[in-house]
């Protein structure tokens, strides 16, 4: 009886066992569900930001020929006067 017993404990000491882990695994599947979408949220962010740098530095460098333009007209002219 008591090797029975003691199978019993051991049993229920296991089942217990597995479903706290069957538990935490729910967690953690939770987690990474949450950091899977947040990095996705991320990602797209940084896509946005880098398009946005890539159409800024155009208009910047579009911006630096225009002034570079003007100038040579200024000197042209004072060349003229």
């Amino acid at each position: 009886m008591e090797v029975l017993e003691r199978l019993e404990i051991g049993i229920r000491a296991l089942l217990e066992r597995h479903e706290l882990l069957r538990e935490e695994n729910r967690r953690l599947a939770d987690g990474i569900s949450v950091l899977t979408r947040e990095k996705r949220i991320l990602e797209k962010e940084n896509r946005d930001l880098h398009e946005s740098l890539a159409r800024q530095e155009v208009l910047r460098i579009e911006a630096l020929r225009r002034i570079d333009v003007l100038l040579r007209k200024i000197q042209d002219y004072e060349k003229v006067e």
